[in-house]
């Protein structure tokens, strides 16, 4: 490490005067190179706490995010709740309104066959008679046909109509 040549009174001057100038410039170097790295250190803290900042934003960002999607997801369940059961009334009360349309037809079909079925009875018992009334009219009269003079045979009665097969 030291070699210094010894002179007449100490070492040499010139080589100490060297060394010296050696050792202050590795010196200067070196505290050069510490407050680079000093800078160094102080930028990377800046960094860091900047980072740590957006880190806890971001955490934050997150909790909130977190928590509104959940009360959506709470609220969207809730309204989807509350529309099915909106809904089953409505369905149950338009099968309460179907039923009694439903019975209200079957009503109305029975009134209408019974409408009916007093309609073919009036009906007959009008043709009946007209029928009834042509018989006699019929009686003894003659119909010319050709050159001959025809009596006309009876008009047979009609057989009553069994109203059960009919309906």
């Amino acid at each position: 490490m030291n070699n210094l040549k010894i002179a007449l009174r100490g070492y040499d001057t010139h080589q100490v005067d060297a060394l010296l100038k050696q050792e202050a410039d590795q010196i200067g170097a070196l505290k050069a190179q510490l407050q680079f790295k000093e800078n160094e250190l102080e930028k990377l803290k800046a960094e860091l706490e900047s980072l740590k900042g957006r880190e806890s934003k971001l955490g934050d960002t997150l909790m909130l995010a977190q928590r509104t999607a959940d009360e959506v997801i709470a609220a969207a369940h809730q309204e989807g709740a509350r529309v099915i059961e909106a809904n089953k009334a409505k369905v149950e009360e338009a099968g309460k309104e179907s039923k009694a349309t439903l019975e209200s037809l079957k009503w109305d079909v029975e009134r209408l066959r019974l409408e009916k079925q007093n309609f073919i009875n009036s009906f007959r018992g009008l043709l009946e008679g007209h029928l009834r009334e042509l018989a006699e009219a019929n009686r003894g009269l003659s119909v010319v046909q050709g050159d001959a003079i025809v009596t006309p045979p009876a008009v047979p009665e009609t057989p009553p109509v069994d109203d059960a097969a009919q309906a």
